[in-house]
């Protein structure tokens, strides 16, 4: 054309403009399409236009078509980072949770990345895997510093934030949880002590999806959670819309710990601790009411009711992993028990029989050792990859949790009764 046109008169000139891409390409071609199909299909909802709805209709509309066009993207040429200011903006609660709750999915099942900034606490029952980031530059530093806290346990790391990062309190956490569990049907929660419990407990839930597990960093927060969700559920009202359960679960210790009894919660939520009991040599794991006068108890923890085989394993592990020397060759002064079901280092009915007098004497050394906290979530780790690659663990646990939720059997299925 540019050509042929010249031959009638050569001031004629197909050109660029100055500064403009000069070639057509496929994506300029793309874009056209794009503009011409929504033009004369544009997005609806209830047969409303989206420029047509309310500020936070349309927010609620931009993460479904986010969402809708991310995780449908089965094969992409490049990484995506999902970036969104302020999710809950303009969004009542009801709306707020399913839209957070995609934002998760689109990150732990699709493998996106997703960037938010937040004011809304309800988002972090929500958040499985997650971090939060804190800037800071000083006024002499020529860079800015950087800090990352794992959300997985976020109620510890509590403990190392900056001065300037500040949590709202187990109040809003708890209001968060019921009106999270009210939004989605049959969701199930273990309010746990720790983030190795947590691991172990998640490990034991397998294959059910309608469970969460939150360790909020102690004995003491588990009953203060217990407290502050079991009055709202005393009402009958909120309870009905509540269709899953609550179990704050701690561990037995050595010291008495005073729980006070909420008023009646409709079955939807209670507070147990867990204990190893032998009775007629049939050993079991029961979720025991909270201390009463005169009853009697024995000091348990959540390592104590795993599969022993598996467990001694873990720690065997570790202990070649990361112990010294000493710790190495003490541990092989000890042989594993196979004749006990618990997986308790402590006491007579211990995974560890000493083989002489020097392992019988020296074992602080080993629980001393475990006890570390760090040390404590390798060996969770360890245990772990244990349990996946030998299926047939000891089932003690297990039956209780299973028992408490209502789930039948292997199949996981739940009971409705």
């Amino acid at each position: 054309m540019n050509s042929s046109i010249k031959q009638i008169d050569e001031n004629y000139n197909y050109s660029a403009e100055a500064f403009s891409k000069k070639n057509l390409t496929v994506t300029d071609i793309r874009d056209k399409i794009i503009e011409a199909y929504f033009s004369k299909r544009p997005l609806r909802y209830k047969n409303r236009e989206v420029n047509q709805l309310s500020s936070g209709e349309k927010r609620k509309a931009l993460i479904d078509i986010a969402y809708a066009f991310l995780s449908n993207s089965k094969e992409m040429d490049r990484e995506v980072i999902l970036a969104i200011d302020e999710p809950e903006v303009s969004m009542n609660i009801a709306n707020c949770f399913p839209q957070f709750m995609r934002l998760q999915e689109l990150a732990s099942n699709f493998k996106r990345q997703v960037l938010i900034t937040t004011h809304w606490y309800g988002s972090l029952p929500i958040t499985d895997h997650g971090y939060l980031y804190h800037l800071r530059k000083e006024e002499q530093d020529v860079d800015i510093k950087i800090s990352d806290f794992n959300f997985f346990d976020y109620l510890d790391e509590q403990r190392r934030f900056p001065d300037d990062i500040e949590l709202k309190s187990m109040f809003d956490l708890a209001s968060s949880i019921i009106s999270f569990s009210k939004s989605v049907e049959n969701i199930n929660w273990i309010i746990c002590e720790g983030s190795t419990d947590r691991l172990y407990l998640e490990n034991l839930l397998d294959g059910l999806e309608n469970f969460r597990v939150l360790p909020v960093g102690g004995c003491g927060n588990v009953i203060k959670l217990y407290g502050l969700l079991s009055y709202p559920l005393s009402d009958k009202l909120t309870a009905d819309q509540f269709s899953g359960k609550i179990l704050c679960l701690i561990d037995t210790d050595s010291n008495k710990v005073n729980v006070t009894k909420a008023p009646e919660s409709k079955g939807k939520v209670d507070i147990r601790r867990i204990q190893t009991l032998t009775s007629n040599n049939i050993e079991a794991v029961k979720f025991l009411e909270p201390w009463r006068q005169g009853q009697f108890y024995e000091r348990t923890v959540i390592e104590d009711c795993l599969d022993p085989q598996n467990y001694y394993t873990a720690v065997q592990r570790v202990i070649e992993e990361e112990g010294d020397e000493y710790l190495r060759i003490l541990f092989q002064k000890f042989e594993f028990n196979t004749q006990i079901s618990f997986s308790k280092i402590l006491g007579d009915k211990s995974i560890l029989i000493p083989k002489d007098n020097d392992a019988f004497i020296n074992k602080e050394h080993i629980v001393d050792f475990i006890n570390n906290k760090n040390i404590k979530m390798k060996i969770a780790k360890n245990y772990i990859d244990c349990t996946d690659s030998n299926k047939n663990t000891n089932g003690l646990l297990k039956d209780e949790v299973f028992n408490y939720f209502g789930v039948t059997n292997s199949k996981y299925e739940l009971s409705r009764t």
